[in-house]
């Protein structure tokens, strides 16, 4: 295991925003987690899980801290109808090889950018589907007292893209136990291929993003993109950050946006939806 300093994280956020990592490390296995969390303690040096980067920003262009990447945790294991993934094995790679076990239930998450680990832990939605039906148990790593845990499908407390693992910053993911069914081969990379396509004709691959910066409100009735979008802010632009033209929900990286320029526009988003229809919208993303 080698700690990098002064690492560029750059092409591991999906935002594609210069943000450097006073220390970096990619761990493969349960002892170099230990070990880093040690040389965390013994430095009084604060650590930041990072997995696809799909849903993350930092709060400026330097995180005085140590960034541990999940990307060298990447085993996948297929028993059956069950595969095992370790939490830094990509969405694209699950369905994969879910696709080639000709095994179903994942084509909801294709275009899904970010990793196993990640997905879990938000609950990622799509097309009306989400992880916590296909998941049936979690393996996970205290990072208090070293202890492994083993988590099934009821104790994980999925809700609308939320989980245990939102409020439990002890609990690191080592690895997710998928059940799937199953099907036609031909059949499941229609739906996956579907969905793909999907996202393409919606643009949401022709910017870096983050996707959804905001989680839909259900109770009142229409999407938060549509409520962004009645309020005018589709094309608002603060520096290189921009409200996606085609998705209201999308802060995109359109002209070298920087951390501030995505925080603020954020920000700015929540004001004016509050001001005008007192909403108060919840984040997805995750701000570190």
């Amino acid at each position: 295991m080698k700690i990098e300093e002064n690492y560029q994280l750059k092409d591991e956020l999906s935002f594609k925003i210069p943000t450097i990592s006073k220390f970096y490390v990619s761990i493969e296995n349960i002892n170099d987690l230990k070990e880093i969390c040690e040389f965390s303690k013994k430095s009084n040096i604060k650590m930041c899980i990072l997995g696809g980067g799909a849903n993350t920003i930092f709060n400026n262009s330097y995180f005085d801290g140590i960034v541990v990447s999940t990307k060298l945790l990447n085993k996948v294991d297929v028993t059956d109808n069950l595969i095992c993934a370790e939490s830094g094995v990509a969405i694209k790679t699950l369905n994969e090889i879910a696709l080639s076990s000709s095994l179903s239930g994942l084509e909801f998450s294709g275009g899904l950018p970010g990793s196993v680990g990640g997905a879990v832990v938000m609950n990622a939605k799509a097309y009306n589907k989400d992880f916590a039906s296909v998941v049936e148990s979690v393996e996970v790593f205290d990072l208090f007292n070293f202890n492994l845990i083993i988590l099934q499908q009821n104790g994980l407390n999925f809700s609308y893209k939320d989980s245990i693992f939102q409020y439990k910053s002890n609990y690191f993911i080592l690895s997710v136990k998928f059940h799937l069914k199953y099907g036609n081969i031909e059949d499941i990379e229609k739906e996956y291929q579907k969905n793909i396509s999907d996202r393409e004709i919606k643009g949401q691959f022709d910017y870096p993003s983050a996707g959804c910066i905001f989680k839909n409100i259900y109770n009142i009735g229409i999407s938060t993109g549509k409520i962004i979008d009645e309020v005018g802010l589709k094309g608002k632009s603060i520096g290189g950050a921009s409200v996606f033209e085609k998705h209201a929900n999308f802060i995109i990286n359109k002209n070298s946006a920087t951390s501030n320029d995505v925080i603020s526009l954020i920000k700015f988003i929540e004001d004016e939806v509050y001001s005008a229809k007192a909403i108060k919208l919840e984040r997805e993303i995750r701000i570190i």
